[in-house]
């Protein structure tokens, strides 16, 4: 029969059956009124009986828990390992086992127990049942998971909320210091800490107050949180920390020291210093530009406004109108279209930016610019509105002063425009007039010399004959510059003409009769094949002919000249130009005054001319909205480039 030994129920020989019964008696009601939960399982593990207090741990009835299988009761993550642990107590490996496991109470909660098992056998050894107990320590167990939990949180946000753990001891030495950073508070090494107090440290110090005022609260034992510091020696710059500390007590009560914790807020300074230079930044900003910010939280009672925005309307810092009142600032004339546009907003959450006129708390009248942007809730509805103002009555008047000013002097230089046309057609008139007059005296002068040379050829001297070839070398010159400026008056009047013009084929045709001219020359003539453009032809020729003729003319000192027509077409697909020739040249430094009449780049002694050619080339390529340039060096040639403008033809 069985007998209790402490925990552990052991096998004995069975009494004569007086007592065997009184003794069964006894045994029942120690097992039933155990505190402790127990079963007896057979061998096949079938439960053969169990306890009130098992009953009463898994939450159901005795019927119901008999009937029950034993795995039915345990966490399905524990079974695998108590079917091993029986095995071995079947297999005479073991006596008894005892392990922590989890069951399943009746409700679906885990519950934990300390189990133990041992193995009945009869007087010849051979097993009888299973003995269990169950010691209930699911509130132990939360105990101990809830301070695990406890201590992984209070090493986490001990880590997360400090760079550095101290400790001192009563007169303010340091006697321990762990860190997670590689670097202290300070250019000191951990190990040169221990010993020094922390205004002892080289370069510490306090970021307000004083050492003094920070030494009376650490004698007074009180606890500290958040005492900042820099390190004004340290290599990086300086380095600021904040350090929180508590007093320590022995079990007696008496003051033993301090410990605590450092934070290293060095970005968060330099973070601070930013923020403030761009708010005194853009408090600066909104002040020169007259700019200022509100907010409503649709619902409330006010509006939130800025200083600048409380500036512009001159009322008091600070001050939060409601919507009705700030509608009251806008101009009557307004209202109506700011009270659409706002319900529009709040309807649809549309942004808007417009412009209206307000009154200020002074009655003085602006104008200012609203924006206004919208804001969304969870439930996608507008929740606030939010945006800027800015006074925009000085940029407003500027701006009509501008268009004031642009009216009259558009209205000006209209005027002056009128007064120039009707001078420039006077002085052309004028021109016209004294070229054409002066046609007929020259004619006489010229017919009257070579009447007067032929005959009185025999009675006059050798000076005599030098002096009316002179004379009618001068009329001559004269001649042509009068034919060249009624060429330039007739080109401001005539009207011009837009035909399609292969500047080619008349590049040709100049060349061709500039050979027949000085057909003892040698002139390598190249020009393109096709160089397409519009404009008047009879003036187009005109360009190429002047063109050409000054390169026939500044070559003719080459025994074998070189004179090349072309074109190309630049970035913008537009058509350039050039006549290139190998001859005289010209310094560039007097480029800039070529295309004057009457200027001329060589002496008459160099080369014949009169200095009209490149005027009227220059003034045919301005009247087809073109321009024209050169690039040159003194006996290496020159090239003429020229464009036609909306003049030349886009044509391949």
């Amino acid at each position: 029969m069985l007998a209790m030994n402490g925990a552990n129920p052991q096998f004995l020989p069975l009494p004569p059956s007086r007592e065997r019964e009184a003794w069964l008696m006894h045994f029942a009601g120690a097992f039933e009124n155990a505190v402790i939960g127990m079963t007896l399982v057979s061998t096949d593990h079938r439960r053969l009986t169990v306890n009130r207090a098992f009953c009463e741990f898994l939450g159901y009835p005795e019927e119901e828990l008999l009937a029950r299988a034993v795995c039915d009761l345990i966490h399905p993550d524990d079974v695998n390992e108590d079917w091993r642990q029986l095995a071995m107590l079947l297999a005479g490996k073991k006596d008894s086992y005892r392990r922590e496991k989890r069951y399943l109470h009746r409700d679906g909660q885990v519950l934990w127990g300390d189990f133990s098992c041992t193995l009945a056998r009869d007087h010849k050894g051979q097993p009888l049942f299973f003995i269990t107990q169950v010691l209930d320590i699911t509130e132990r167990k939360r105990a101990e998971r809830a301070v695990r939990e406890s201590e992984e949180r209070f090493r986490s946000l001990t880590a997360l909320s400090s760079d550095w753990y101290w400790e001192q001891d009563a007169e303010f030495r340091f006697t321990r210091f762990l860190s997670n950073d590689a670097t202290p508070p300070w250019r000191a090494n951990h190990d040169e800490l221990i010993g020094r107090r922390r205004w002892e440290l080289p370069g510490a110090q306090p970021i307000e107050g004083s050492w003094t005022r920070h030494r009376a609260l650490l004698e007074a034992h009180l606890p500290y949180r958040d005492f900042e510091y820099v390190d004004t020696q340290s290599r990086g710059g300086p380095r600021f920390v904040a350090v929180s500390g508590q007093p320590v007590f022995d079990a007696e009560g008496r003051y033993v020291g301090y410990r605590g914790t450092a934070r290293d807020i060095s970005a968060g300074k330099r973070a601070e210093q930013r923020l403030r230079d761009t708010q005194a930044m853009l408090r600066l900003a909104a002040e020169v530009g007259r700019l200022g910010a509100w907010a409503w939280d649709v619902g409330a009672a006010t509006l939130a406004w800025s200083e600048e925005a409380c500036a512009i309307f001159e009322t008091k810092p600070g001050f939060a109108p409601r919507p009705k009142e700030a509608l009251s600032f806008v101009a009557p004339e307004y209202r109506r279209a700011v009270r659409s546009t706002v319900k529009e907003c709040l309807r649809g959450g549309s942004p808007f930016d417009i412009e209206l006129e307000v009154f200020t708390a002074r009655g003085r009248r602006l104008c200012i610019r609203l924006i206004c942007e919208a804001e969304w809730d969870a439930r996608g509805r507008v929740h606030r509105l939010q945006g800027a103002l800015q006074d925009v009555s000085e940029s407003k008047a500027a701006q009509a002063e501008i268009l004031r000013l642009n009216a009259q002097l558009e209205e000006r230089v209209q005027k002056r425009t009128a007064q120039l046309e009707a001078a420039n057609r006077e002085l052309e008139a004028f021109s016209y007039s004294i070229a054409h007059d002066l046609r007929a005296p020259l004619s006489s002068i010229d017919g009257f010399s070579n009447s007067l040379q032929s005959s009185a050829a025999a009675v006059l001297d050798d000076r005599s004959h030098h002096y009316l070839r002179r004379i009618r070398a001068g009329v001559r010159q004269m001649s042509e510059l009068t034919d060249g400026l009624l060429s330039l008056a007739s080109l401001s009047r005539a009207d011009l003409r837009d035909e399609p013009v292969d500047l080619a084929d008349v590049a040709r045709a100049s060349l061709a009769s500039c050979q027949e001219q000085s057909p003892q020359r040698s002139v390598d003539a190249v020009v393109a094949d096709h160089l397409p453009a519009r404009g008047d032809p009879r003036l187009l020729a005109q360009v190429i002919g002047n063109l050409v003729g000054n390169a026939w003319k500044f070559t003719s000192r080459r025994p074998h000249a070189r004179i090349e027509v072309g074109g190309t077409r630049d970035p913008e697909g537009q058509w350039v130009y050039f006549v290139r020739d190998d001859g005289a040249g010209f310094d560039m430094a007097y480029a800039s005054k070529m295309f004057e009449a009457f200027r001329r780049m060589h002496s008459n002694a160099e080369f014949e001319g009169t200095g009209i050619g490149l005027a009227i080339t220059h003034r045919i390529v301005t009247r087809h909205g073109g321009r024209i340039w050169a690039e040159a060096a003194p006996d290496r040639g020159a090239t003429f480039y020229f464009t036609l403008g909306a003049w030349a033809a886009a044509q391949q």
